[in-house]
């Protein structure tokens, strides 16, 4: 259950992030959701985020996992919960070309959330 593991999955995203967004230069969110859905840990679902959703400017795309109906944010990098609208759920087939299983950076999560 995603619950139990929630921590820990926060902790190794928040260890090995700036290593990932040096080598890619993109963020973990679609790579460690796309991991957690092939664990059967829940759904990939695609939002508009926001740590301030009275700027404008400050909203941007993000992929979670959707657990038990539930959003679950582990790969938030900033130090305030943010909020999300036009959640939609996301099948397999409907990811990223970038977020497909066997792209590089899946495979980096993978190694490190074993």
């Amino acid at each position: 259950m995603l619950n139990v593991h929630q921590d820990e999955i926060k902790r190794t995203v928040a260890t090995h992030r700036v290593e990932f967004e040096n080598r890619f230069g993109i963020g973990p969110c679609g790579a460690v959701a796309v991991v957690l859905r092939e664990r059967g840990l829940g759904h990939v679902v695609y939002a508009e985020a926001s740590g301030d959703p009275t700027n404008a400017a400050g909203w941007f795309g993000h992929y979670l996992i959707r657990s038990f109906g539930k959003l679950v944010a582990l790969t938030n990098p900033f130090n305030r919960p943010l909020v999300y609208r036009d959640v939609q759920r996301l099948d397999s087939d409907e990811l990223p070309e970038l977020m497909t299983a066997g792209c590089d950076e899946v495979n980096f999560w993978r190694e490190r959330l074993s």
